[in-house]
């Protein structure tokens, strides 16, 4: 196991993308604190709704909203749970939680400044969101519930578990569309919105035969657009 200095250079190291201020640079001073909240700020100015992962289905809810989008519009499938799921947890110690605020400002001050925001505004939403928010988890409880069978689980990527789709899954687009692994998902969807199915053409193997087996699932004429 790495130490705890291990695994913060590899965050400096490995997780910096495009849009991150690079921490071994603010490690280094090289960037400023002011730095890091000129950072945030222009992202606050260019994103108008953020989500954070521990809020999702609040989240969701709201930017169903805000889309006009039906609640079934949102439905997500729970079809991996880790491995590691059962394994105890010790909490951080108050040393290491200071070490790591110290070390990782530039993710905690993009991390609270996002969910403060959020948490704010979902406290000015009136009190009948709290009853969508659990409409829209008994409807995702009912889907999962037709769409995959969860006592059974089969070994999956990255040391996770994935329950198998049921009979009516297997016949549901939308079952099987979220049921997919991410990066999947993203080219079946590219490839059935391809107008003119170039890219189908293009496109050779597993995903190609999916892409197909989905158009037909939703009765879409092959080299015809996804409108739905």
């Amino acid at each position: 196991m790495k130490s705890i200095w291990g695994q913060i250079n590899y965050l400096y190291t490995s997780c910096t993308i495009k849009f991150a201020i690079n921490l071994l640079y603010f490690r280094k001073g090289k960037v400023s604190l002011e730095d890091v909240n000129q950072f945030v700020g222009r992202l606050d100015k260019r994103f108008d709704y953020m989500m954070i992962l521990e809020h999702f289905d609040e989240s969701i809810t709201l930017l169903a909203d805000l889309m006009c989008w039906d609640i079934a519009d949102v439905l997500y499938l729970n079809r991996m749970q880790s491995m590691k799921k059962e394994r105890s947890r010790e909490p951080l110690s108050a040393e290491l939680e200071a070490l790591l605020k110290r070390h990782l400002t530039p993710d905690y001050k993009l991390y609270d400044h996002f969910r403060d925001r959020l948490l704010s505004r979902f406290a000015q939403l009136p009190s009948s969101f709290k009853l969508k928010v659990e409409e829209f988890q008994e409807q995702r409880k009912q889907f999962e519930e037709k769409c995959i069978d969860s006592s059974i689980s089969e070994p999956g990527v990255y040391n996770t578990l994935t329950h198998p789709l049921t009979a009516y899954g297997q016949e549901n687009i939308n079952c099987s569309l979220l049921h997919e692994r991410d990066v999947t998902l993203t080219k079946l969807i590219s490839l059935l919105q391809d107008p003119d199915s170039s890219r189908r053409k293009r496109e050779r193997g597993t995903v190609a035969v999916k892409a197909l087996h989905y158009a037909d699932l939703a009765q879409i004429p092959r080299g015809e657009k996804l409108t739905s």
